[in-house]
């Protein structure tokens, strides 16, 4: 079952994510939280190539991470 995002704190280490991008559904897996809990936190989908997003802009819809979707581990 997926849980949409609705708040910081949500995502933890290693959940899987579903988000869309340009209208494509990807998975990722949070790899890292920096700030967890936070207005300012930040979930690291790719630590190699810094690919991550802000939640509270992913909540506010001016992420380039949309409509994401949580399913914990």
């Amino acid at each position: 079952m997926l849980n949409d995002l609705l708040y910081a704190g949500q995502i933890k280490e290693g959940d899987k994510l579903k988000v869309t991008y340009k209208g494509e559904r990807i998975s990722y897996n949070a790899e890292q939280i920096l700030n967890a809990g936070t207005d300012k936190e930040e979930i690291i989908l790719h630590v190699d190539s810094n690919l991550y997003f802000i939640t509270s802009m992913a909540i506010g819809g001016t992420s380039w991470a949309k409509n994401v979707q949580i399913k914990a581990i």
